[in-house]
């Protein structure tokens, strides 16, 4: 078992093979959180850039969700059940996670330095295309869609293995304070940006994804380098003995294709559990997809949405480890259906007094602070429901299905506001207080199935 080396009465967090002194835990703390910070910082920001150049170069609403969303999702459909599934069964002396994580780093780096490029490359895109161009927004639209795509597939490949790393490095014991400090972290680097960076991101965008992209490549890349992975059990045998070539690739595909879904699609309180999970997502999309453009249409100023988000950033970390206390001392699941519950009020209020750029504010503030709640104390859902042994895997079940229902979504609801409501983003908040009764009733059925496999104490994992 792997220690810390300080003496033997000192109090010990273990997870797996791995034991930590408090010193210990300090160290892996400080390595993860860091890695947050130029994580969260890159992930807050350059969405938000690449919204406002959308919306600089004209993309309709039904072009931005296909870009950002539909096309994301689509990666994600194919993309994280290979890698998730691999993961789990890898085995080497950098770990099973930290391979996964590692490589894509360089991708993601590169994508946002194409995105800083993207304008001016689209110009020349335009000028040698000529006469088969199909306009200078256009070919800049395309551009910018591209490395938006290999940043999305770059992100992808760790979101489909980070979780796992968390569940076999950290102590369950302290997940929820752990989550709580990397939510305060994301929280900082989102208050930098839209504190420092918001007001000036439309004319100083090449400037901003250059120091994001140089950020993001060291800080990432030293978390990987710092954290170590413990020693895990021998993966199951993939392919007979003897087998080589094709014929043991052959087997190797339809084992694990087969494995698969019967481990992740046949269990009923899973899949609720994955649906209760979607539904809260889908929940909070509309008014985050929109809030740029919902911003515009009431005449809320860059400057104005950037103090909204610095309010709404500043009071959810305060809020954060208090949360994450609450989580460790009883348990993510009920306290995230409260949660679920305080946001659907919000956003619903929302749709019906939100009249001026005034309200907007409020209520924008409202729904940030409620959403930073269910992120919080839902965040470790996962580590304290789904096996150990099969987590990445699961998750990234979980994610397919997210992914069709995104795509579904964001298609249905970038028409609605194209072409049924005219850009009204008021119904942006009366679809997410729909679809929260609808997680509330799912989470409750969860909740209960949850206590008859033991609940919070002797709970066992099916």
């Amino acid at each position: 078992m792997q220690s810390t080396g300080s003496p033997e009465n000192e109090k010990r967090w273990t997870v797996g093979t791995l034991s930590y002194t408090k010193a210990g835990l300090i160290v892996l703390c400080f390595w993860m959180l860091w890695g947050d910070f130029a994580t969260s910082l890159q992930e807050r920001s350059v969405p938000k850039v690449v919204q406002l150049l959308f919306i600089r170069f004209h993309a309709s609403n039904t072009l931005y969700v296909v870009f950002t969303t539909v096309l994301p999702a689509l990666i994600t459909l194919f993309v994280s059940p290979v890698i998730s599934y691999n993961s789990d069964r890898h085995r080497g002396r950098w770990g099973r996670r930290i391979p996964f994580i590692l490589f894509p780093v360089p991708l993601i780096v590169a994508a946002i330095i194409g995105m800083a490029f993207g304008p001016t490359l689209g110009i020349h895109l335009h000028h040698f295309l000529g006469s088969h161009s199909p306009g200078l927004d256009t070919s800049t639209l395309l551009l910018l869609g591209l490395f938006w795509v290999l940043y999305a597939f770059g992100g992808t490949v760790i979101g489909s293995v980070f979780g796992g790393l968390v569940n076999d490095v950290v102590p369950p014991e302290v997940l929820g304070k752990f989550f709580a400090m990397w939510r305060i972290i994301g929280l900082a680097a989102a208050i930098d940006f839209f504190w420092y960076l918001m007001g000036m991101a439309q004319a100083r965008y090449f400037e901003i994804f250059l120091g994001l992209a140089l950020l993001y490549g060291i800080g990432y890349s030293l978390m990987c380098f710092k954290v170590k992975e413990g020693n895990y059990p021998p993966p199951p045998e993939k392919a007979a003995k003897g087998e080589k070539g094709i014929v043991a690739f052959v087997d190797k595909t339809v084992i694990g294709i087969k494995t698969y879904f019967r481990e992740c699609f046949m269990k009923p309180y899973y899949l609720a559990y994955f649906a209760a999970g979607i539904t809260m997502g889908l929940m909070v999309s509309p008014v985050n997809w929109f809030d740029i453009p919902s911003a515009n249409s009431f005449h809320l100023s860059m400057a104005g949405y950037g103090g909204c988000m610095v309010v709404t950033y500043s009071v959810s970390m305060v809020m954060a480890y208090p949360l994450g206390m609450l989580v460790d001392r009883f348990h993510p699941l009920p306290l995230t259906i409260i949660g679920v519950g305080i946001y659907g009020t919000c956003v619903f209020l929302g749709g019906l007094f939100i009249k001026d750029a005034s309200t907007l504010a409020v209520f924008y503030v409202m729904h940030g602070i409620a959403a930073g709640i269910i992120n919080t104390v839902s965040a470790s859902n996962a580590q304290r429901i789904l096996p150990r042994a099969r987590f990445a895997e699961l998750g990234s079940a979980n994610g397919i299905l997210g992914c069709i229902c995104s795509i579904i979504f964001s298609f249905s609801i970038g028409f609605l506001l194209d072409h049924v409501v005219h850009n009204n983003y008021l119904y942006c908040y009366y679809l997410a207080a729909i679809l929260c009764v609808v997680s509330l009733s799912l989470y409750a059925f969860v909740y209960r199935k949850f206590l008859a496999l033991g609940g919070p104490k002797n709970y066992i994992a099916p």
